[in-house]
């Protein structure tokens, strides 16, 4: 879920349309989070009713801590099965979620440019 809220803060029904969530299972799931120090909500700018679900430094520490994990396991596999067999894997799988869901790989590169 972290990896979908945006730098500038994401509105909690945009978190549980694209999670695929209820809006109240979502709820739960930030409070959760808002309580451990990884979020916060915000006031929207755009719109006075809404709030948006920010990262907090502990958010970011966690997605940063999180991508050194993946990496780590990457170089790991890419042992296992060789560079250029893993570079191989990586775009294939790529390939199947892309045919999967063609749309979830323009709204995550368009929401982190």
């Amino acid at each position: 879920m972290f990896g979908t809220i945006k730098a500038s803060g994401t509105r909690l029904t945009d978190l549980a349309s694209w999670s695929g969530l209820s809006l109240s299972a979502m709820a739960e799931l930030v409070d959760g989070l808002e309580q451990l120090g990884y979020l916060d909500q915000r006031p929207d700018p755009s719109d006075g009713r809404a709030k948006l679900i920010c990262l907090t430094g502990s958010g970011w520490q966690a997605i940063r801590e999180g991508r050194r994990l993946i990496a780590a396991i990457e170089v790991d596999w890419a042992g296992a099965f060789g560079e250029d067999a893993f570079e191989v894997l990586c775009r294939e799988l790529q390939r199947l979620l892309d045919a999967l869901d063609p749309g979830v790989r323009e709204e995550y590169i368009g929401s982190h440019e």
